[in-house]
């Protein structure tokens, strides 16, 4: 999803958090994948996520061809918002599409401008702040504010700073890869441009095409903290349950990417949420952040895909299951098929 990128480029603005860039004294990115393990160490467990996945419609694919009622077509791909020592290679599918659109639409037509993706996540610091006078603080025990102190640490950024800020937004930092660390100015917008998605936006804007924007900076901040504060430190608590595993979760979510199992992620991260607690509010989380926006870029993106030649490129949990946009684009009447 965009708008953690957006998350981490205010945290990496402040000097706060590594960043996946190009820093030359980076370390490589280390994990294990997790669901290879869990196949061979516990397969009957391995066995019920997969058919939890398989059950997902349209759960599989990165790049779709979409037709309108007229016969226009356009594409669809689902892009995630890590740089190349995750993902080096863009979807294999985009092959065949560059010489076929005029232009891309994105979450934020900011994607194609580092510097404007700083400015916008900047302006809208105050949404990811706790009320005046509240911190962690004063919703963590001793002994949990001390595991999120050292954890923080480890990460390069301090309590001191983090603590105002509300919980679902230090758990999406936490979150972080460990390998690459963005300080400066520049190698925060090195990072910013390295995305998977950001380099489909260098592709289009170098060959001189436009790039438009599904949604406002202001509106993908809104949806990260739209979630009830109990929520939100129920998933911060499940992710300081994790801390020891977030290099291997990485590890994992990148290689479900490139194997194209969209639905995969969504019912692996499910099966992680119960395990440490936190279910039902992983899946409030991902209603908030998907369900309200995928209607909204479904709707921004049809007059694009109804005039055609238009790469519409959005984060690939927005694709699958039934209310992802694959199926609500084919609810407004287009033709939405993989292409392999």
């Amino acid at each position: 999803m965009r708008l953690i990128g957006l998350a981490i480029g205010l945290v990496a603005f402040l000097g706060l958090a590594p960043v996946e860039g190009q820093a030359q004294s980076a370390p490589s990115c280390p994990g294990d994948n997790l669901i290879d393990a869990l196949k061979t160490d516990e397969p009957d467990k391995y066995r019920v996520l997969r058919a939890s996945a398989d059950a997902i419609p349209n759960g599989k694919g990165l790049v779709w061809q979409v037709t309108s009622p007229s016969g226009a077509i356009s594409y669809l791909v689902g892009t995630i918002h890590v740089g190349p020592k995750l993902v080096p290679d863009l979807p294999e599918g985009l092959a065949r599409v560059w010489s076929e659109v005029d232009g891309a639409a994105f979450e934020l037509k900011e994607v194609a401008d580092p510097a404007a993706m700083l400015a916008a996540s900047f302006a809208n610091l105050g949404k990811l702040l706790l009320p005046e006078g509240d911190s962690l603080r004063n919703h963590l025990t001793a002994g949990e504010i001390l595991v999120l102190e050292q954890v923080l640490k480890d990460k390069g950024q301090a309590l001191d700073y983090m603590h105002r800020f509300q919980p679902v937004y230090v758990a999406t930092s936490l979150s972080l890869p460990s390998c690459g660390r963005a300080l400066t100015p520049d190698q925060v917008k090195s990072s910013l441009s390295s995305t998977v998605d950001a380099r489909i936006a260098a592709r289009i804007t170098e060959a001189g095409r436009d790039v438009y924007g599904l949604e406002t900076p202001a509106e993908q901040f809104q949806s990260l903290v739209n979630l009830p504060l109990d929520d939100q430190l129920v998933l911060l608590r499940s992710t300081l349950a994790l801390v020891d595993k977030l290099d291997d979760i990485s590890i994992t979510m990148t290689d479900i990417y490139r194997s194209e199992e969209t639905a995969l992620f969504w019912s692996w991260n499910l099966m992680l949420a119960e395990e440490s607690g936190a279910l039902e509010a992983s899946k409030a989380f991902y209603n908030s952040l998907l369900d309200g926006r995928n209607h909204r870029m479904a709707e921004r993106a049809q007059p694009y895909l109804e005039k055609g030649r238009i790469l519409v490129a959005v984060g690939a949990l927005h694709l699958p299951g039934e209310k992802g946009l694959v199926a609500l684009l084919r609810a407004r009447g287009f033709t939405v098929e993989r292409l392999k």
